[in-house]
């Protein structure tokens, strides 16, 4: 689901990011660029770990006092793989309503969206396509007796469902 992946960028230190050391403007340009982020083939970027290692500066003739740098880093990226079980939630549903239920669902297929695809696109730059009709899927309250079925269908109106009296 999470994974570690090292990567190769060249950042612009703008000046507004001169007044923090060296590392924390580099982390802080690399998380402006991929923080919750998706890059095709890895998926979402969640988190910047560390740099690995850090080129010299080179100030470009672009006038704006930036300066750029080579940098080697790893970072956290959320990309679920085929047949893994992950934790959704229906936001919607009619028929009856559902809103806001909790679902265990296995995961399917990932797309990334095609760099030929223009940014103006509704195609979301990354979609998981899952079920939940095999066994032990589904809301967990289908699943769970007891003490647990009660703390699971508390977790779903938590999470947005309303009871109902009907």
């Amino acid at each position: 689901m999470f994974q570690k992946v090292t990567l190769d960028h060249k950042v612009f230190i703008k000046p507004r990011l001169f007044s923090k050391n060296d590392y924390n403007a580099i982390v802080t340009a690399l998380s402006e660029i991929y923080g919750n982020k998706v890059v095709p083939e890895l998926g979402l970027c969640v988190s910047i770990d560390r740099l690995l290692k850090v080129g010299d500066r080179i100030v470009p003739q672009s006038g704006d006092g930036s300066y750029e740098v080579a940098v080697t880093f790893s970072a956290y990226f959320f990309c679920p793989f085929i047949g893994e079980i992950i934790e959704g939630n229906i936001s919607g549903m009619t028929s009856e309503s559902v809103k806001g239920l909790k679902v265990w669902i296995r995961v399917k297929e990932i797309k990334f969206k095609s760099a030929a695809t223009s940014d103006d696109s509704t195609e979301p730059v990354m979609s998981i396509r899952a079920s939940m009709d095999e066994s032990g899927l589904g809301a967990p309250s289908w699943w769970l007796e007891g003490e647990d079925q009660a703390e699971a269908e508390e977790d779903d109106v938590e999470d947005g469902e309303e009871e109902s009296d009907e």
